[in-house]
């Protein structure tokens, strides 16, 4: 059997290129025009990467959103030392006041009791 074009082998010949050829052929079309399920495995690829980038923003959103919630929780407690300090000194300031006022009774009293001790004093001293 002779393997020439014009031979007797010509048939045998001619189909491993037309194979060969149309394998080509099939490879381009797959590779150009995919098929549904390489379309859907695409759409998977691209979802499941949309995905993870939406997981990864609410991840980076709830950090901040716990990043958030302990500022606020810092300055309540802030807020709170700040109240309990001025309540305080409030106090203070009430308890110095009401001091104050005790003691200017009290020196009006020994003021008025040596006024009338001194009234006292002149009158015995004219008699």
């Amino acid at each position: 059997m002779s393997l020439s074009i014009y031979g007797e082998g010509r048939k045998e010949h001619g189909i491993l290129p037309l194979q060969f050829l149309g394998g080509i052929l099939a490879e381009f079309h797959r590779v150009s025009f995919p098929s549904q399920e390489d379309d859907m495995k695409g759409c998977e690829r691209v979802e499941k990467k949309q995905l993870l980038a939406s997981e990864e923003k609410v991840k980076l959103a709830e950090e901040e959103t716990r990043q958030y919630k302990r500022r606020l929780e810092e300055c309540h407690w802030q807020m709170r030392e700040a109240e309990i300090t001025w309540r305080h000194q409030v106090a203070l300031a009430e308890k110095k006041a009401q001091d104050n006022w005790l003691r200017a009774q009290e020196l009006e009293r020994e003021n008025a009791e040596l006024r009338r001790e001194n009234a006292h004093l002149k009158q015995r001293f004219r008699t």
